[in-house]
């Protein structure tokens, strides 16, 4: 009984967290990048120097 619900306290606990943390840093660096590769393709090296 004991290691049942020590078990399950844990998966519950840990695992929407986890999944939840990695799906938010995922999208957020995701985000980022797009939007840093966008400003380089609309930047001309000829403004930037």
């Amino acid at each position: 009984m004991q290691r049942r619900t020590k078990g399950e306290d844990a998966t519950d606990d840990d695992t929407p967290s986890t999944s939840g943390r990695q799906f938010a840093d995922s999208h957020v660096s995701q985000v980022l990048l797009f939007n840093f590769f966008i400003w380089l393709n609309h930047t001309d090296p000829s403004e930037v120097v």
